[in-house]
């Protein structure tokens, strides 16, 4: 028995949110399919103020990786040593908790404060505070049932295949996803090098540190010239010319200065990610998040954890539909038509 979580308290609470969250997955399913969610390209200051990225996935996702360390810290105390509380657990148990605590350490830590750009588009407060609200529960919910609900012996871990199955699948999406992951991002890290234009090349440029060099001081020598052209404009005292006036103020329905975008995807240039799994499917970052719960999902062999993979399903899901739809409508022809959405060859 923990100090702070007896085991019936524990069983309780895995029971009733367990439930929950296959009842939450079903309306956020729906919901997901009729609003997208919005932050990234779809971010919007409509649900509230924005604020950094890198600073909102390191709050948001950091609930799932020292909440299970809490849940063990409380055992620890209760079983009075380490050894008691390495004892306490199977294998399995552990190897499942390390890999859930992998995923969201990589998730809050590295991915955020180590390689997302300082250009990344904020996130609104509201979304953020979802999410780690959702990481809160979730995290709990693993912790616990891992801990005090779920049993494992030595005839699951090496007499039935399911386990390593489970654990292959969700090292391989993990893997799937920081690499989907580093595409994007290099795909972003070249758009801006080269000055935000979309062309075939951009799949190669970073293969040579030379070229991408070299391609980041022309876009800086023609950002100044185009920055001098335009402080030029600015100082011109005959604004009374209707057509220089026109030039000034832009097409209709903008404002003088520039646009009031709506979306992060009107302030920025998007190029078509090639490469890994993005040959297959336009979200391949989502898609393999999804194969890593399952797999994760697989080797618990818990409803817990199906709950989770469930829920990872329902939310991101649909977000990979509306990337594609929105690839779709960019690029129209340009695209690749074997492209699915999420599941390979099949949506």
């Amino acid at each position: 028995m923990g100090v702070v979580i007896s085991p019936a308290v524990a069983e309780l609470y895995v029971q009733y949110s367990t439930g929950l969250m296959l009842v939450v997955g079903v309306i956020t399913l729906i919901a997901t399919l009729l609003i997208r969610a919005p932050y990234g390209r779809y971010a919007s200051r409509k649900w509230g103020p924005m604020f950094d990225a890198r600073l909102a996935w390191f709050l948001q996702e950091s609930p799932a990786f020292w909440v299970p360390q809490l849940v063990m810290y409380d055992q620890y105390l209760a079983l009075g040593g380490m050894g008691e509380l390495l004892r306490s657990l199977h294998p399995c148990a552990w190897i499942l908790l390390l890999f859930f605590q992998l995923h969201y350490f990589q998730r809050a830590v590295i991915y955020p404060l180590c390689r997302m750009p300082a250009s990344a588009t904020p996130v609104p407060l509201t979304v953020s505070m979802l999410a780690f609200l959702f990481c809160l529960w979730n995290g709990l919910q693993q912790s616990l049932a891992l801990v005090y609900v779920v049993k494992y012996d030595d005839s699951w871990m090496l007499g039935q295949p399911f386990f390593r199955l489970g654990m292959t699948l969700a090292f391989l999406g993990m893997f799937l996803n920081i690499h989907s992951d580093s595409i994007l991002l290099n795909l972003r890290n070249a758009g801006e090098s080269a000055g935000g234009k979309a062309t075939a090349s951009t799949r190669y440029h970073l293969q040579s540190r030379e070229r991408s060099a070299f391609s980041s001081l022309i876009s800086v020598v023609k950002r100044r010239i185009d920055g001098e052209q335009e402080r030029g404009r600015s100082r011109s005292p005959r604004p009374a010319n209707g057509a220089r006036q026109r030039k000034r103020l832009g097409s209709p329905g903008t404002k003088a200065g520039g646009s009031s975008p709506k979306s992060a995807a009107s302030e920025k240039e998007y190029k078509i990610p090639y490469g890994g799994l993005f040959e297959y499917t336009s979200a391949a970052n989502l898609t393999a998040e999804i194969l890593e719960w399952g797999g994760f999902a697989i080797a618990a062999c818990s409803l817990p954890a199906a709950a989770f993979a469930w829920y990872t399903f329902s939310n991101i899901g649909p977000r990979g539909h509306h990337h594609h739809q929105w690839y779709l409508k960019k690029f129209g022809e340009a695209y690749p038509k074997h492209r699915k959405a999420v599941i390979p060859f099949i949506w």
